[in-house]
């Protein structure tokens, strides 16, 4: 590649003032603030800033308000991490009772429309609602009392308001997600369609929009219109999303479900399904349901006849009590497991080896922890040379 003058002196210029910018950095204390290039410039690799802020021991901002503007560390929270004995060196590994376990629901929504999608999606916690498909305009206004809505225009308008201060909302809304695309069609290709070339970069502003809202922490409701797909003779409802996209997000919900209207006897009844069947695709990771019935809340006059709140306390709250629940179950096995090990330590020869066992069912077992203080005796007696006899089940 040959380069002009002009070109050369422009490259200079910039090498020149990003070194200077860096040598200033290296030797003033006072200067904390460094970008990511900075960074890896004064040795700092690239995997290991990844590696720090996926695990949440480093965190970044944007120098400037555009999603583009580079990524700003703290040098002295860096030299800390790299020169300190690592923390995440002792932090990978985690019991039982450390882990991190997500407490947002991430779900998508489908179906016919006028089947009342966006009311369902409305009926989470504290949510705020991004609407592409000016979908506003077709609910009943009882169900947007209360609700924060921004009826976007462009992709710019979405990323503006993730970077505004979300903090007091629980849920954000995305309807329609088949919307969402042909928005961010636009703001690649304008009023051109798309070419093959296109799709790597939509496909990465998809990704870039997934990974936000992931990374707000709330509990995520994507709308989807329908579509089929055929499958030998049957024909399967999915979601109407481009195969590529939609095989990217569907790994990463916790719930999928199909909403419909059956006729039984003679009465309509609104239904969401969350399992995978013949004739539509699901995913159901919260053990809901297969099936749940949506309620009617107006009445024929398009009154409310009662609160919109399905989401919130027929989904989101059993799933939260159902993690409450575990966690208290592996709280509980963890305290017996603490004491088994505690009595163990006490086994010192056959005499006591067989008061354990005499005495194995005095705890409060949890699940499978006596199968667990019988193999952790086995191996105490193991290690002091004692010898089981299988007839009268004792040590000797």
């Amino acid at each position: 590649m040959e380069l002009d003058v002009w070109q050369l002196q422009k490259i200079i210029k910039a090498a020149a003032k990003e070194a200077v910018s860096e040598y200033a950095i290296s030797k003033d204390p006072v200067i904390d603030e460094i970008t990511e290039t900075q960074a890896i410039r004064l040795g700092f690799g690239r995997r290991w800033l990844a590696h720090q802020c996926a695990t949440g021991a480093l965190t970044w901002k944007r120098a400037g308000v555009h999603r583009n503007s580079p990524k700003v560390y703290s040098l002295k929270k860096l030299k800390e991490l790299k020169d300190g004995i690592d923390p995440l060196l002792k932090s990978l590994i985690r019991k039982s009772t450390e882990l991190n376990i997500p407490t947002n629901v991430k779900m998508m929504i489908y179906g016919q429309a006028g089947m009342g999608k966006s009311t369902v999606a409305l009926s989470a916690p504290k949510p705020l609602l991004l609407d592409f498909d000016n979908g506003v305009k077709r609910m009943n206004m009882a169900h947007l009392e209360n609700i924060d809505t921004v009826q976007v225009t462009s992709w710019n308008d979405v990323q503006l308001v993730l970077q505004e201060d979300l903090s007091v909302y629980q849920t954000i809304v995305v309807d329609a997600i088949g919307k969402m695309m042909d928005f961010i069609i636009t703001y690649k290709c304008g009023t051109r369609q798309p070419s093959i070339r296109d799709w790597g970069g939509i496909n990465a502003e998809f990704s870039w929009m997934t990974r936000t809202l992931s990374s707000l922490k709330k509990h995520i409701i994507f709308v989807a219109h329908r579509d089929t797909r055929k499958e030998g003779d049957d024909t399967v409802f999915i979601p109407a999303l481009r195969e590529k996209s939609y095989n990217s997000i569907v790994t990463e919900l916790d719930l999928l479900g199909y909403l419909e209207m059956k006729s039984e006897r003679g009465v309509q009844r609104r239904t969401i399904t969350f399992d995978p069947t013949s004739r539509n695709d699901g995913k159901n990771t919260c053990n809901l349901p297969s099936v749940m019935e949506v309620p009617t809340i107006l009445d024929k006059n398009g009154n409310p006849t009662t609160k919109n709140d399905f989401i919130s306390t027929r989904i989101i709250a059993p799933y939260l009590t159902m993690l409450q629940s575990k966690k208290a179950e592996q709280e509980a096995y963890n305290k017996v497991l603490s004491d088994i090990t505690g009595c163990l330590e006490l086994v010192a020869d056959a005499a006591s080896a067989n008061d354990f066992i005499a005495h194995i069912d005095d705890f409060n077992h949890v699940g499978s922890s006596k199968m667990k203080a019988s193999m952790m005796l086995a191996a105490k007696a193991k290690e002091l040379g004692l010898i089981f006899n299988k007839e009268t089940k004792t040590y000797s």
